[in-house]
């Protein structure tokens, strides 16, 4: 089972998100902010994480510039998302370390793939 630690501040963005990936057979993290987005990839080293740039404290755009400056988390594999699209966010969240960038609102189905792509789960045998 793949887990996923979904950084988003908005509850019921979360909640759905979540709700949609434990649907499709994923585990969920969940966390409010960066600070706790890294400190939760130390500690339970999920396989990939969802990270919102926009978030109180800590941005998520940080929080990925501290994930891959930390050895033993460096290698997670990290979309990123925000629903404020600039068309500079695409390049700072790649530049920063991301792997992809998507904007809100996207389709779940299409994050799954994504999230099973960026995993090397093959898209054909659903987790």
């Amino acid at each position: 089972m793949i887990t996923v630690l979904l950084a988003e501040d908005n509850d019921s963005v979360a909640s759905s998100i979540r709700r949609y990936l434990e649907h499709t057979n994923f585990a969920v993290l969940h966390v409010r902010d960066g600070e706790s987005a890294i400190q939760t990839s130390k500690e339970q080293l999920p396989d990939i994480i969802v990270m919102d740039i926009r978030m109180p404290g800590l941005s998520g755009l940080e929080a990925i510039k501290h994930i891959r400056a930390t050895p033993e988390i460096a290698n997670i594999p990290i979309i990123a998302t925000t629903g404020l699209a600039a068309p500079s966010d695409s390049a700072r969240c790649l530049d920063a370390g991301a792997h992809l960038y998507i904007s809100k609102p996207y389709r779940m189905q299409r994050l799954v793939e994504h999230i099973m792509e960026l995993c090397d789960t093959p898209s054909e045998n659903p987790p």
